[in-house]
């Protein structure tokens, strides 16, 4: 990944193979960063689409939508444009037939980023117009965290220790509003929240509730992550341990 981030000249179209453990939004952040050159919010950057491809999947009029924003001046002084599509291998046959024009015929500066977690899956013209990178699993769930070997308590400063991207603080002001929120209003926002999260964010999450709450059903949370269980349940599963 650190050759994908140092590379001068930036391939139009990569796939990033990720594993149920990456945080793997900031790594594409990362990736958007480093070519834009510039440190910057990017939920206000004009020129970035973003489709997670999860239930509604991503329909041809998507595709078509993408292209034809596309085909005017950038919005951004940057004059970069990036296009995001993750799980690309879940995407149905009449949508990659017309991702696949727009990918024959590269742009300057538009940029296709894919995420998949198994790349045998994703159609062959697609991957053969794409760079292929893995994405290492970061430091978390299955290197560091055994409910038996591993005291809670030193896990969580280790945490603290290691911030240095605000992650973690992000993801304590998370747990502080579920901690003091329960307002029904309160709680279906910050379920939204929660359901965008990686599991490595959630992985977080649960070990901070532990740190209050020492109950044992965040353990065992933990223990089924790998399993990418359903993100609704997990978030009732913690919102029922602060009973």
């Amino acid at each position: 990944m650190l050759e994908l981030l140092t590379i001068k000249n930036k391939t139009h179209a990569v796939i990033l193979i990720n594993n149920s453990l990456t945080n793997v939004n900031k790594y594409i952040n990362q990736y958007i960063l480093s070519i834009i050159g510039k440190n910057i919010d990017l939920n206000k950057y004009r020129d970035l689409i973003w489709f997670d491809n999860t239930s509604e999947g991503v329909k041809k009029q998507d595709i078509e939508n993408i292209i034809a924003t596309f085909s005017y001046s950038a919005k951004e002084a940057f004059n970069k444009r990036f296009y995001v599509i993750k799980n690309i291998e879940h995407v149905n046959i009449q949508s990659l037939n017309s991702l696949l024009k727009f990918l024959e015929e590269p742009h300057d500066n538009i940029y296709a980023i894919f995420t998949c977690n198994n790349i045998s899956n994703v159609l062959p013209t697609i991957k053969s117009r794409c760079q292929t990178y893995p994405i290492p699993k970061l430091y978390g769930i299955e290197k560091n965290y055994n409910p038996v070997e591993l005291s809670v308590y030193n896990d969580y400063d280790m945490l603290i220790k290691d911030d240095t991207s605000g992650l973690f603080k992000e993801l304590s002001e998370f747990v502080n509003k579920l901690l003091a929120n329960n307002k029904i209003g309160q709680i279906k926002a910050l379920s939204e929240q929660f359901k965008k999260m990686d599991y490595y964010d959630i992985a977080i999450v649960i070990k901070i509730v532990f740190y209050f709450k020492k109950k044992e059903v965040l353990l065992k949370m933990l223990d089924t992550l790998y399993l990418n269980p359903n993100k609704i349940l997990l978030f009732n599963q913690i919102l029922n341990s602060l009973n």
